[in-house]
């Protein structure tokens, strides 16, 4: 078995720039994993308290007594939470004190965690910490669905797992092939300004296309129109879904609960009912623009 095979990949990139069309990418090798940034923290000794700042990636104000009524029940670790309120006063960002460094590494290293059904994003502090801190990334384990066997390799994880974020680590033991699930799991840091990547497809050697689902653990909520995760239909430019077409034409949406790996739908096209006649159209005058994948809907 060649655990370094190539895979000729039809990419959805970046969500945000949907409009443009799918492309296709011939490539093989070895990509090295990107280094632990959480690690370096946590062993740099650099913190003189056992601090962590975190957002609640909400579209309405969450509460203070709200973040202390879940690391509570949830960590269930003594914590001290202080609101640290903007003008504003939309920013859900919260400062967390822990009793000690091994409860507040636990917590960084056991995220996302989810506080009335949205995403917090936690990361370390210090007192040295200086002007408002800026959420950007998320680091979150992703399951690559309907990869078969002989693709499995930490190459091939570093390859389809950079489509969807920066890979943080493959947990693939390559020599011990009846220890391996169904699935691909690898660790990335995924942008929170971005939508959530569902899915691609890739050539197998006999030219059909396979599409590998994407799922999230620990997932919080996300609009199903547009795939970010915070947002809701208010203050959404999006007025449809976006969607994607199957090996028929046929148009389902790209968005729903099988993004998360709790959900029972094996991927987006064992989902809802697709959007039926309407296919049609759109898969013809997408071929006829290049585009035999997207719906026209493009993302702001």
């Amino acid at each position: 078995m060649d655990a370094f095979m190539t895979l000729n990949l039809d990419w959805w990139g970046q969500a945000a720039a949907l409009c443009g069309p799918w492309q296709s990418q011939h490539l093989r090798g070895f990509f090295p994993v990107a280094a632990s940034l959480l690690e370096e923290e946590l062993d740099s000794g650099l913190f003189c308290v056992f601090g962590g700042v975190g957002k609640v990636v909400a579209p309405m104000v969450v509460e203070e007594p709200t973040v202390v009524d879940f690391a509570a029940k949830v960590w269930k670790k003594h914590v001290s939470v202080l609101a640290m309120v903007d003008d504003s006063k939309t920013s859900n960002v919260f400062r967390f004190e822990f009793d000690s460094a091994e409860d507040r590494n636990w917590a960084l290293l056991n995220g996302p965690c989810c506080i009335r059904g949205y995403t917090l994003v936690l990361q370390a502090w210090t007192p040295a910490t200086d002007g408002s801190v800026v959420f950007h990334l998320m680091r979150v384990w992703i399951k690559l669905h309907h990869l078969p066997h002989e693709y499995f390799s930490i190459s091939n994880g570093n390859l389809l797992g950079g489509l969807v974020g920066k890979v943080v680590n493959v947990d693939l033991e390559e020599d011990k092939p009846v220890l391996w699930d169904d699935f691909l799991h690898v660790q990335v840091d995924i942008d929170l300004n971005n939508p959530l990547v569902s899915g691609f497809f890739f050539d197998l050697v006999a030219g059909v296309k396979k599409w590998i689902q994407v799922k999230y653990d620990k997932i919080g909520i996300f609009y199903y129109f547009c795939g970010r995760l915070g947002h809701q239909r208010r203050g959404c430019s999006l007025s449809s879904p976006v969607t994607v077409a199957n090996i028929d034409g046929t148009l389902f949406p790209m968005f729903d609960p099988w993004l998360s790996t709790s959900s029972a739908y094996r991927d987006v096209f064992s989902g809802p009912k697709p959007f039926g006649s309407r296919s049609i159209l759109d898969v013809a005058q997408r071929k006829s623009t290049g585009d035999a994948r997207l719906s026209p809907e493009a993302m702001t």
